[in-house]
């Protein structure tokens, strides 16, 4: 599952630091391809900001690859008080794409990639925090060792013992015991 070529990638972010992609292995890893001249990759920015800090102490991380000038990047990170890392990346980074099903490059692209770097969901166009947020949450409960299943209340996985004993639990305990 580590034949994708963006998660072989050093590039270097907004402030010309090199970052090799490998440095978040192990980690729930949301890559999105924007620029700045593309109005819905601003738009979907600062919901990936939040989600990065809602989720980044679980593992999940968020990285954007620009393809635009360092100088761009870092303004609108700036401004736009981005949270996560943003890399500089050329025509050809945004080639990396393709192979994740965006065949014809378009922006903006974002990618899911599990703690085993498999690729578990793509989305070409802008991602609705919500559903960016579902998604997030089923790969942090497909991941949590011998978790099934994701409280529909909360969104947190629901224990081992809990579906074990309630093999169709819908919710944690803590928001079971709130109805």
């Amino acid at each position: 599952a580590e034949g994708y070529q963006v998660l072989k990638l050093k590039l270097a972010d907004a402030d010309g630091k090199p970052q090799p992609m490998a440095q978040w292995d192990g980690q729930i890893l949301v890559i999105n391809y924007w620029a700045t001249w593309c109005p819905p990759c601003l738009e979907e920015m600062p919901a990936f900001s939040r989600l990065h800090e809602k989720y980044s102490a679980k593992g999940v991380t968020f990285v954007g690859i620009g393809i635009d000038v360092p100088d761009k990047i870092r303004h609108y990170r700036d401004s736009a008080k981005i949270s996560y890392t943003l890399l500089v990346g050329g025509m050809n980074v945004a080639g990396t794409s393709a192979e994740l099903g965006n065949k014809h490059q378009a922006l903006p692209f974002t990618a899911v990639f599990n703690r085993q770097r498999e690729l578990v969901a793509v989305k070409l166009g802008r991602w609705m925090e919500a559903d960016l947020e579902r998604e997030i949450q089923a790969a942090l409960a497909r991941t949590d060792a011998g978790t099934h299943g994701v409280c529909e209340a909360c969104g947190e996985a629901i224990s081992p013992a809990r579906l074990e004993a309630l093999p169709m639990a819908r919710q944690c305990v803590p928001c079971q015991e709130r109805v």
